[in-house]
């Protein structure tokens, strides 16, 4: 099951959040609200000034953003260009409606 992409949003695994995020996916739903399924949670910016702020919160927390150019275990995906950089773990779809400038924007775990 695919979560919806909004404007800037952070996706972690909910395993790695488990594992180091303090009181663990309990503890961050109610520290964001972020929309989540069973494998992923999502939050979301309006811009991507603040969702590297929030980046720079996880990493401090010793999550690990990039490893050579590819997301690790936080990927940033934008609703309308998907993700900024290659993600592993990690696939988007972007789907435009013809009669409306509307996007569609999710992502799920692969496999």
């Amino acid at each position: 099951m695919a979560i919806t992409v909004k404007f800037v949003t952070v996706v972690i695994r909910i395993e790695t959040i488990e594992k180091k995020y303090r009181g663990g996916i309990d503890s961050f739903m109610k520290d964001y609200s972020p929309r989540r399924n069973l494998n992923l949670v999502g939050v979301i910016f309006m811009g991507t000034g603040e969702a590297y702020e929030f980046i720079e919160k996880l990493r401090n927390l010793g999550f690990s953003y990039t490893v050579n150019d590819e997301y690790d275990e936080i990927a940033v995906v934008d609703e309308y260009h998907g993700l900024f950089s290659p993600c592993s773990w990690l696939e988007t779809s972007i789907m435009t409606f013809p009669s409306r400038e509307v996007k569609d924007s999710t992502c799920w775990l692969k496999g």
